[in-house]
């Protein structure tokens, strides 16, 4: 496809790399096919795995293998991020919930990406709230890194937000639609990408200092008072 129509594609998969018949890792994951329909960059691993559908946590896969599907699947974990390169720019991937967590759009952010992708399987949430409140992950990725974000969802919904957290564009869940997006992103470093959670870690360590004095004092006055 990616061939037929001179562009890039992103697109998710199945990777299965075998050592030995018998030792194999298996992995969520996307590549990008270039404009000749090849594959030049390598494969992105997903780093966050749904627990007990996708890996059970804690345990390795192959302990579990008598199971069967019945606890969770064998997926490996990836091994960190991968920055693809397209004419317009670079982007970090982001598979499935991996949208919930701002520390791997941050290290994205960090390796060079100019924006952000997230592709998505929702069809399992059907027409609940669950697909929206998914998507609304991303307009705190978008605000916390101060890039653009495209997402693509196959059953939606799909759109782009902006670096202000800018809703610009969406699809309606279960419609098949195609859209195209001037999208904007910025270059700004925000406070977030350069320390992370360094303010809330302070903001914590802060709080429990002023508990612990608020303790300290009234112990003290009860021992004065007695």
């Amino acid at each position: 496809m990616s061939g037929d129509y001179d562009t890039p594609l992103l697109t998710g998969f199945i990777d299965l790399i075998v050592h030995t018949p018998t030792d194999y890792q298996v992995y969520n994951a996307a590549m990008l096919m270039d404009a000749t329909g090849v594959q030049t960059q390598p494969a992105y691993h997903k780093r966050r795995l749904v627990p007990f559908v996708e890996r059970t946590p804690f345990i390795p896969p192959r302990w579990l293998s008598w199971a069967g599907p019945y606890l969770g699947g064998d997926f490996s974990i990836g091994a960190g991020p991968v920055i693809y390169h397209v004419p317009i720019g670079s982007f970090g991937v982001l598979i499935c919930y991996e949208s919930i967590f701002p520390g791997e759009s941050r290290q994205d952010r960090n390796d060079g990406a100019n924006f952000l992708v997230n592709i998505t399987n929702d069809a399992w949430f059907g027409h609940s709230l669950a697909p929206y409140q998914h998507f609304s992950h991303l307009v705190l990725r978008a605000i916390e890194n101060r890039t653009g974000i495209v997402r693509a969802a196959n059953t939606g919904i799909s759109g782009w937000i902006d670096p202000l957290g800018r809703v610009r564009a969406t699809t309606p869940i279960f419609v098949p639609e195609a859209q195209t997006y001037d999208v904007e992103t910025s270059d700004v470093r925000t406070p977030y990408d350069r320390f992370g959670d360094f303010a809330g870690l302070l903001s914590v360590v802060v709080t429990l200092a002023l508990v612990a004095r608020d303790f300290w004092q009234r112990r003290t006055e009860k021992r004065r008072l007695a």
